[in-house]
């Protein structure tokens, strides 16, 4: 008798687990992250009021990241304007040859010494932090949709497999730094050449990189953290040319303090 209610409580487990594997296995599977875009508009079709909040917080997130651009690039144009009136000063050897509404030294504190400036730094990391913060939101916003698709479908072979949120997280760190040092480059090429150069290297990794693969993200980082520190190394080395030039400006910089 133990038996045969062993065997009857199989045979319901049996049947009640069936359907819900049939059910997992005759999931259609999504090819390609094409085929998910036209998911994603037959959604949209289907829920147009979920479609409108979607697009309402993406609009509000390429606000943000308006903003973010705006605020970088106000911060490293005047940080390039310093340099380049620095860089003409170090060649005329004096302030009289070169008209500037603001004096040297408080030009210097706003905007000079790398990140240790007053203003410079904290502009533009703000202003990639807003960049990171609308980029996020455009992608989450898209969670829900993607979420419901993964319901009906097999999503295992597109870029949209695994948590949409850790997914829009990497994929919005990849993009935004990617973008901060492509801009970044854009506005230092033609007075420091090497940073432009170092800048253009991360975008360009950046772009190429998939983002929503952890391992690969995880190189990207190495990658961005190894081409940081080469360039800080590079420019940290002496070079007779300039420690000259530094010297020369010292003391200029003392006589007009006198």
């Amino acid at each position: 008798e133990e038996v045969k209610e062993e065997v009857k409580a199989e045979k319901k487990e049996e049947k009640e687990g069936k359907p819900k594997a049939a059910a997992e296995q005759k999931k259609p599977v999504v090819k390609d992250d094409k085929e998910m875009s036209y998911l994603g508009s037959q959604w949209s079709k289907k829920h147009p009021g979920a479609a409108s909040a979607m697009n309402m917080w993406q609009y509000g997130g390429y606000f943000v990241i308006f903003a973010g651009i705006v605020l970088l690039l106000y911060s490293e144009i005047s940080a390039l304007l310093f340099y380049r009136w620095k860089d003409d000063v170090q060649e005329a050897g004096t302030f009289n040859e070169v008209s500037y509404p603001i004096d040297f030294h408080t030009k210097q504190l706003w905007w000079g010494n790398g990140w240790q400036a007053q203003y410079r730094g904290l502009l533009t990391l703000s202003g990639m932090v807003l960049m990171l913060v609308g980029t996020v939101t455009c992608f989450v916003s898209e969670c829900s949709m993607i979420n419901d698709i993964k319901r009906t479908h097999d999503c295992s072979k597109t870029s949209y497999g695994g948590d949409c949120v850790g997914l829009a997280l990497m994929l919005a760190v990849v993009s935004c730094v990617g973008w901060a040092a492509f801009l970044a480059a854009c506005t230092w090429l033609c007075t420091r050449s090497g940073a432009a150069a170092a800048l253009v290297l991360i975008a360009l990794i950046s772009d190429m990189v998939p983002g929503h693969n952890p391992v690969w993200f995880l190189l990207w980082v190495a990658a961005c953290v190894t081409i940081a520190g080469g360039y800080l190394w590079w420019s940290s080395q002496p070079q007779e040319e300039e420690v000259s030039e530094e010297d020369k400006q010292k003391e200029f910089e003392k006589r007009e303090f006198a």
